[in-house]
């Protein structure tokens, strides 16, 4: 009995491992028929991507020479196509190279070029920028009076409503001083005192804005002092001799103050004297 139980042990152990033996066997054909070699050169040619052919990079104006550069800026200028030829222009300077004996020139009259496209594409803050930048570098050119007209005029361009902020008008102001200080600059004065003509009238406008928006707050003194400071300034003394509707308006705030002051005082002196008969009430009960 024991015996034959020991050989039915040994038999169940001889199967399972020529069972597990076959299994794994089986397993590794599958794989090897699965998983085929990358290994020989036909798999790896049948692997290689030979579709189509490599496409070349396609050709941008920052490929270009400086010479077309220059020729498709003329042909952009011309069709007022200026936004193209503002980029067209500023490759031009990328081109131009620190020892051409030419580069002053070049990049400079380039940098006047692109202010004048920028200019007439209404980017007006750009172009003032461009103009003052052409200035800065170019102090002794005879183009000189003509940029920095240019950059007045755009930055008055940019200039804000009365009850907006008015540091661009003040930069503007400040601008066209400093050009008409300079007696060599004539063929250009007439229109930069106009410019300044606005500027100054912008800011009457924005100190009268601030002088009502006061008034309606009832801040009164703060009011008379806005008025005080535009009847002082000699600049603005000027613009109000020649303009009747900014004189009309400053005398009508005027007069409405006079009359808010008034009023003011009347009901401090009914509150006194409200305030007295309590007082004198309450000294007569006790």
């Amino acid at each position: 009995m024991i015996n034959s139980r020991k050989l039915y042990l040994a038999v169940i152990t001889i199967f399972c491992i020529t069972h597990v033996n076959a299994i794994h066997s089986i397993d590794s054909e599958r794989i090897d028929l699965d998983l085929p070699s990358t290994d020989s050169q036909s798999q790896k040619s049948r692997m290689r991507k030979t579709e189509g052919k490599k496409q070349e990079k396609a050709s941008t104006y920052k490929d270009f020479t400086y010479e077309k550069l220059e020729v498709e800026k003329t042909k952009r200028t011309e069709q007022q196509d200026y936004s193209t030829a503002i980029k067209y222009a500023e490759q031009m300077i990328k081109k131009c190279l620190p020892d051409d004996p030419n580069y002053v020139v070049k990049v400079s009259a380039l940098l006047l070029e692109i202010a004048d496209l920028l200019f007439k594409d209404s980017q007006y803050l750009k172009a003032s920028q461009r103009y003052a930048e052409f200035a800065a570098l170019n102090p002794g050119s005879d183009q000189i009076e003509y940029a920095l007209y240019r950059a007045i005029e755009s930055s008055s361009f940019c200039l804000n409503i009365a009850d907006r902020d008015q540091t661009k008008t003040e930069e503007t102001l400040a601008l066209a001083d400093s050009f008409l200080k300079q007696d060599h600059f004539t063929t250009y004065a007439s229109q930069v005192n106009a410019i300044r003509h606005t500027c100054l009238t912008r800011l009457i406008e924005s100190e009268l804005s601030i002088c009502s928006f006061y008034m309606r707050r009832q801040r009164l003194q703060s009011a008379e002092k806005r008025i005080m400071s535009i009847r002082l300034n000699e600049s603005y003394k000027a613009i109000l001799e020649v303009s009747a509707p900014l004189a009309q308006e400053i005398l009508m705030l005027e007069n409405t103050l006079e009359e808010k002051k008034s009023l003011l005082q009347q009901q401090t002196k009914h509150i006194q004297l409200v305030e007295n008969k309590r007082t004198k009430k309450m000294a007569e009960r006790f």
